[in-house]
């Protein structure tokens, strides 16, 4: 796994600083769907100069802002305290993060968990998971295998997914993994993805028009995959006294454990699509039920 490394914030300034105190265009539809699923606890991974934990902050978020840059996190503080706000702040490797267990209801991670190798990724998202809370929200990016930067070829590439970036500036040496469609949903298994989609970002540079792409990832938690549920099933009907009575009676009982479920919000996942909810639901009651009917 390769050394963590951050953004060189000392040398952002003027208008690229600018630029980076303007919060996202999603982070504007991202707050206002928060506030209407009454969630407070916010962690802001990767909050660079402070644009998202200043906006979320503004709307009475409770706002951890969490970087691996001394820097970043000094200069959201400064910022922070000029508008009267008042947030936790650590400094740190997204690989191990300092929280408790479900300590967040919601996360933004944009432009930041790409910055590592492939290892790296699969630890941040067991990381990610593990802070998230079973009815939580994360958005995150990552950088597209479709984008220029992963065509460099003067770019050392560390493993099949990963480039160090040798442009000057601020993320000089900074590893950039970069992953398509499957690669993203093989990553995020124990979640369920709400929604995946690649933008294409334009800039001119000396060298002329530069196109960047990236994958938004928004999801939430999950407990287990479709394919779960029919494998546990089986073993379940197999194993208990269910494989001895009438068909329907089976999933009827599995409609009045994901009812009791959702009611009192027992697992993560429970968040899910209605059509989606007796899968997940199931899988997660599957050792309650046979411990009961064995």
């Amino acid at each position: 796994m390769i050394e963590s490394k951050g953004w060189n914030w000392k040398i952002v300034e003027g208008k690229s600083e600018e630029m980076w105190k303007n919060p996202s265009i999603e982070s504007y539809y991202l707050l206002n769907r928060w506030i209407s699923q009454n969630k407070k606890d916010f962690l802001d991974l990767g909050c660079g100069l402070g644009r998202h934990s200043i906006l979320f902050g503004k709307s009475n978020f409770s706002v951890n802002c969490f970087d691996i840059s001394e820097e970043a996190i000094n200069r959201t503080k400064n910022w922070a305290e000029s508008e009267n706000l008042k947030f936790d702040y650590s400094i740190g490797d997204m690989l191990n993060l300092p929280y408790e267990d479900d300590n967040f209801d919601c996360i933004l991670c944009r432009n930041v968990i790409s910055h590592t190798d492939t290892e790296g990724m699969k630890k941040i998202a067991e990381e990610i998971y593990r802070v998230l809370r079973k009815d939580g929200e994360c958005y995150l990016t990552l950088g597209s295998k479709d984008t220029f930067g992963f065509k460099q070829e003067d770019w050392p590439l560390v493993d099949n997914n990963t480039r160090l970036r040798m442009e000057e500036g601020s993320e000089y040496k900074v590893p950039h993994f970069f992953a398509d469609y499957k690669l993203i949903k093989k990553l995020f298994y124990k979640f369920e993805i709400l929604d995946i989609y690649q933008v294409v970002n334009y800039y001119e540079k000396d060298n002329g028009l530069n196109e960047s792409y990236h994958y938004h990832v928004f999801r939430e938690e999950c407990a287990m995959l479709y394919s779960s549920f029919f494998l546990l099933s089986q073993q379940m009907i197999r194993q208990t006294f269910l494989h001895r009575v009438p068909f329907r009676i089976p999933h009827l009982l599995l409609y009045l454990f994901r009812d009791f479920i959702m009611h009192f919000n027992l697992c993560k996942g429970i968040y899910l699509a209605a059509a989606d909810l007796k899968f997940y639901t199931f899988a997660c009651m599957y050792p309650i039920l046979k411990s009961m009917f064995n």
